[in-house]
């Protein structure tokens, strides 16, 4: 996985290292990095998930006038 495959280019993440170097030296920067790409990319997974989801037509359609349909409508009013 990549920076880019998110969303986030490398400029970016620079950017957000940069403003928070003070605190970053003092810990593990290459494990901050990885949090924030996989971060984004799970953003990014759920919202290409959401739009696939929403996207998606009806599997199975049951025709008014069929025989399913006929029994569907009887159970509803019965």
């Amino acid at each position: 996985m990549h920076a880019s495959d998110t969303g986030l280019d490398d400029r970016d993440l620079g950017l957000r290292a940069a403003e928070r170097w003070n605190v970053l030296q003092a810990g593990n920067p290459d494990a901050w990095v990885r949090t924030v790409i996989y971060r984004q990319h799970i953003s990014w997974w759920r919202r290409t998930r959401r739009e696939s989801t929403v996207l998606r037509a009806p599997e199975a359609v049951t025709h008014p006038d069929s025989e399913a349909g006929l029994l569907l409508r009887d159970a509803l009013a019965g």
